[in-house]
């Protein structure tokens, strides 16, 4: 009963919006971004300029690409103005201490100074003792072969266990570890720090317009095909309402569309969910769970 009633609403919406782009005959075109929404004001922090890596990184704890993600949750948590953000974050300030505090500093040239910070020095070595451990396997090479031999054994004995590792979730033992190592959605994440940097950051007139704007956010390629179907719809309804002449805005704004004042539920929801992110990395945690 609640899917026939979702798909009715969404063809109401549908039928509403066409029949709002028919009835306007006078239009003014929404050029997006045409709200300059107020961005909050930063507080200024001691800068602390990073020198340069002494020498090049072979292995990383992560991916590269994870650390640019957590590096710039962190310059948001160093420019927020939230009370709790800020607070969790001098409670943990010494997880952070070899990070360095200017968040005007774009990922390369941070990195280029503190990739050492998450070097992997677990490396292959000769073992003076053995310990069971679900990082380590432990064999026997026969050092009386050619080089070339011992390799390709080598690759074929341990190339199923490291599959099979990979398809597990190991904790790696390091300061700076991702608390997921695998299955790391990385879209999502970068999906609510957009939110965060464009709509809950800003000020806005009304909860209509902050709720637009978030539907113009998750409306964007690479998050559409997440978007909830009644942000997609909220979307197309308030651009062809702010499309069409003044009789037709007053006609539907006096019009109590459940769907267009739900859609502002995915505000919280949403909102929550950064929030908890960013706690998470101000405790030291990325990204934990949000």
């Amino acid at each position: 009963m609640a899917q026939n009633n979702a798909s009715n609403n969404d063809k109401k919406l549908s039928d509403l919006a066409s029949k709002v782009k028919a009835l306007s005959k006078t239009s003014k075109p929404v050029t997006k971004g045409t709200t300059t929404p107020t961005r909050a004001r930063s507080v200024a922090k001691k800068v602390t300029r990073p020198t340069a890596s002494a020498k090049p990184i072979e292995y990383l704890v992560a991916p590269k690409e994870i650390y640019a993600i957590w590096f710039r949750a962190y310059q948001l948590i160093l420019n927020s103005t939230d009370k709790k953000i800020m607070s969790t974050y001098k409670k943990n300030k010494k997880f952070y201490k070899d990070w360095g505090t200017d968040a005007t500093l774009s990922f390369s040239q941070w990195w280029n100074a503190k990739a050492v910070l998450f070097e992997d020095k677990g490396t292959v070595e000769v073992a003076k003792s053995f310990k069971k451990d679900a990082n380590h396997v432990y064999l026997s090479v026969p050092l009386n072969k050619k080089l070339e031999t011992v390799v390709a054994q080598f690759r074929e004995k341990i190339k199923p266990m490291l599959m099979d590792t990979q398809k597990q979730n190991l904790n790696v033992k390091h300061k700076f570890s991702p608390t997921i190592n695998k299955g790391l959605k990385t879209n999502k994440i970068i999906m609510l720090l957009d939110l965060y940097e464009e709509v809950f950051n800003q000020k806005f007139k009304n909860k209509k317009e902050q709720a637009y704007k978030l539907s113009d956010v998750l409306n964007r390629p690479k998050y559409a095909e997440k978007v909830p179907k009644s942000l997609q719809k909220y979307h197309e309804v308030y651009e062809a309402v702010e499309d069409s002449n003044t009789l037709i805005k007053t006609i539907v704004e006096n019009v109590n569309l459940k769907e267009l004042s739900n859609a502002k539920r995915y505000i919280n929801r949403y909102q929550q969910k950064v929030n908890r992110l960013l706690l998470n990395v101000a405790e030291g945690n990325f990204p934990g769970k949000y």
